[in-house]
C-alpha cells in the first residue's frame, strides 16, 4: 500500500500537468488521439460516415421522388425510360470509386500498424488472471513491474473507478515504443482506446505493436477479452511523460541514484524532496 500511494504521488505531484483521457458519460465520439495510427483511424471513421450519409440521403430523395412521379393517377400517362447508358455507367463507376477510395486508406493505415521501426524503447507486457506486468529495460537493470486495480474503497477524490492501478505503466513521449504481447495463463487484450491500441495477448505466442507518442497525459484501457471472473478488475494505466522526466522517473523509482550531479539539468523538480519521500 505504501508503494503504491508512493508512485501514485510521484505521478500526480511531480509529472505536472498530466491530461486525463478516460471515458466520459453519454460519450457518442472517440478519445481524443495521442498516436498518429489513432489519428489516421478517426479520419477513415469519418470519411466512410460521411459516404455513409451522403448515400443515405440520395437513395431516400431517389425513393421518395419515385413515390411521386410514379404515383397511380387518372389521366396520368408516364414514359417509362428502359434504357441509359450515361445513367448505367454512373451508378457502376460511382460506387467502385468511392470502394477505391475508401479500401486505399484502408489498406494503407492497416500495413503502417503493422510496420516495425527501429524501437527506442521495448516493452514487454504479460497479461495474468488478473492484472498485467511489465517488463522493460532501466539502462542496464531489468526491471518488471505489476499494475493492480486499486479497489474502490482505496481511490483518493479526483479517481476513476475500475480504472485506477496501483503502478501504472511510464512511457516516453514522442519515441518509437514497440509493445510484445504475451500471456501467462489465458487470453487478454491489452486495450487503450487513446493510443490506438488494442492486441491480443496469447499464450505461447508473443504479438508486437510499434508505435509513437505524440503527446503527454494519463490514458486508461481495460482488457478487451473475456478471461474469467476476475475480467473487469483488468485496468491500464498509462502515464505518457517527457525524456527528461522519464529518465528521472527510472533514476528514483529503480536505479536509486544518489548522485544529484547526473540530475542538475532537471531544474524543475525538487530533489531533495523527492529523495526524503521516496528513498
Amino acid at each position: 500500500m505504501t508503494m503504491m500511494l508512493l508512485s501514485n504521488k510521484f505521478f500526480f505531484n511531480y509529472l505536472k500537468p498530466i491530461q486525463c483521457d478516460a471515458p466520459v458519460p453519454y460519450q457518442g465520439r472517440f478519445q481524443d488521439p495521442a498516436t498518429p495510427m489513432f489519428e489516421g483511424t478517426i479520419f477513415l471513421h469519418d470519411l466512410i460516415w460521411s459516404f455513409l450519409i451522403g448515400i443515405v440521403f440520395f437513395v431516400s430523395w431517389m425513393l421518395a421522388k419515385t413515390l411521386l412521379l410514379f404515383i397511380e393517377k387518372p389521366f396520368k400517362k408516364v414514359n417509362p425510360i428502359t434504357q441509359n447508358v450515361n445513367l448505367e455507367g454512373a451508378w457502376t463507376i460511382s460506387p467502385a470509386f468511392i470502394l477505391i477510395l475508401l479500401g486505399g486508406n484502408s489498406i494503407s493505415y492497416l500495413y503502417s500498424s503493422e510496420e516495425t521501426v527501429t524501437p527506442s524503447v521495448d516493452i514487454i507486457i504479460t497479461g495474468h488472471q488478473w492484472f498485467w506486468t511489465y517488463e522493460f529495460m532501466a539502462f542496464t537493470k531489468k526491471i518488471t513491474i505489476e499494475s493492480h486495480m486499486i479497489p474502490e474503497e482505496d481511490l483518493i477524490k479526483g479517481e476513476l473507478r475500475n480504472l485506477e492501478v496501483d503502478f501504472p505503466l511510464a512511457i516516453p513521449s514522442n519515441l518509437n515504443i514497440r509493445f510484445i504481447l504475451n500471456s501467462d495463463d489465458v487470453i487478454h487484450s491489452w486495450a487503450v482506446p487513446s493510443l490506438g491500441i488494442k492486441v491480443d495477448a496469447v499464450p505461447g505466442r508473443s504479438n508486437t505493436y510499434s508505435t509513437a507518442l505524440k503527446r503527454e497525459g494519463k490514458f486508461y484501457g481495460q482488457c478487451s477479452e473475456i478471461c474469467g471472473k476476475g475480467h473487469a478488475a483488468m485496468p491500464i494505466s498509462v502515464n505518457v511523460i517527457n525524456n527528461q522526466r522519464y529518465l528521472t522517473y527510472l533514476h528514483y523509482w529503480f536505479l536509486n541514484d544518489s548522485d544529484d550531479s547526473l540530475f542538475t539539468h532537471f531544474s524543475d523538480l525538487d530533489f531533495t524532496s523527492l529523495k526524503k519521500q521516496f528513498n
